[in-house]
């Protein structure tokens, strides 16, 4: 099997699953991908998390980013709760040469997967993620306690997952050296309530750098437009 023959099957397998399921972070545009590996710019040594990694497009550009030849060791960690997705990104690490040792098939939002080192959150130097918009029902109704209190900035409401995925990705960053990049819903830019106020803590925090928009019906299967926080 040529290079470029499995490479064209991996683009259909993408499509043929946003087709199926209108997810359209299970096949981000490559352009976008390597822009926000542009603006990480992760190195040889450092780690990679995409705790809604979809088919894993987002977590090898960053990889590849940072491999130079003959050195393809780069730590990637993922978590993608879509099955037929999961098994497209272990696939997709083999392709590009890199352990999918720890892409796991799960729900990275839910307090029992939160990623674990001696005791402690695991912390990663780069995230970067296309996480799915606007998920419904991903926590309880009255949750049980955070162990590692990833939402001290504010509880995300139940029927919207868009903030719930960006603080699970800050508290997941190395203090001080991390940095993250997140695709979002043009909606998570200016909507008000709970979520305003937590947009609001994180501006405070001065944890957003930039925002870049991106035009409308730029992603396969829906007409939103996006941005990069």
């Amino acid at each position: 099997c040529s290079f470029a023959l499995m490479e064209e099957a991996l683009a259909i397998a993408r499509s043929c699953l946003v087709a199926g399921t209108g997810a359209p972070e299970l096949n981000t545009p490559s352009t976008l991908c390597e822009l926000v590996a542009g603006l990480l710019e992760p190195l040889p040594e450092e780690t990679v998390y995409d705790p809604a990694c979809g088919t894993g497009k987002m977590l090898f550009h960053c990889a590849s980013k940072a491999a130079s030849p003959g050195h393809m060791k780069m730590k990637l960690f993922g978590a993608e709760r879509h099955r037929p997705a999961w098994m497209l990104a272990k696939v997709n690490a083999l392709f590009h040469g890199f352990s999918s040792e720890h892409i796991e098939l799960c729900d990275s939002l839910q307090p029992e997967n939160v990623l674990e080192c001696g005791g402690q959150q695991l912390r990663f130097d780069v995230v970067a993620s296309h996480p799915p918009w606007g998920v419904k029902a991903w926590r309880d109704e009255r949750p049980a306690a955070e162990r590692y209190d990833r939402f001290r900035r504010g509880l995300p409401p139940r029927n919207g997952a868009d903030y719930a995925y960006l603080l699970h990705m800050v508290s997941s960053l190395k203090e001080d050296t991390g940095r993250m990049a997140a695709v979002v819903a043009g909606g998570v830019l200016s909507r008000g309530a709970q979520e305003g106020r937590i947009r609001q803590r994180l501006l405070k925090d001065n944890l957003v750098d930039s925002v870049i928009a991106w035009p409308d019906k730029m992603f396969q299967g829906t007409p939103v437009g996006g941005a990069i926080l």
